[in-house]
């Protein structure tokens, strides 16, 4: 009988952790930075779009575990994402940390996408047709 309980218990405290570090951070998230397409670039889409860089918990396979950022790209007013071009991401920054390294990173807008630049030299860039257009 003991062994049944120490067994639902071991699988209740399984479950709750499962839901704190895998489940749970995948609903919540929070932005740290966030560029929007200057009035000088048109997509003639949906516009204005921006770039936002959004916390997502912590990555648990990493050692030591580390933050997740996910950047995404769609229309300025849809705060809650749900129509655009996301990519899990990560800041290379061998001489600062990640706090240090998102607060130097810049977005530079042009009519044929968004790029982001790290102070490291690190680029992405996303092609407009990955984020314009509507369903």
């Amino acid at each position: 009988m003991k062994q049944g309980i120490g067994a639902a218990f071991l699988a209740g405290v399984l479950v709750a952790a499962l839901l704190l570090t895998v489940v749970l951070p995948r609903f919540f998230q929070q932005a740290v930075y966030r560029s929007t397409q200057p009035s000088s670039v048109a997509y003639h889409s949906y516009d204005p779009y921006s770039l936002t860089i959004n916390e997502r918990g912590i990555n648990w396979t990493t050692l030591p575990p580390s933050k997740r950022y996910q950047l995404f790209v769609g229309r300025a007013l849809d705060f809650d994402h749900t129509y655009g071009y996301r990519l899990d991401y990560s800041f290379h920054s061998q001489s600062t940390t990640t706090q240090t390294a998102i607060g130097q990173v810049h977005a530079v807008w042009s009519a044929s996408g968004v790029t982001l630049i790290e102070e490291s030299g690190q680029r992405v860039f996303i092609p407009q047709d990955l984020f314009t257009g509507g369903r």
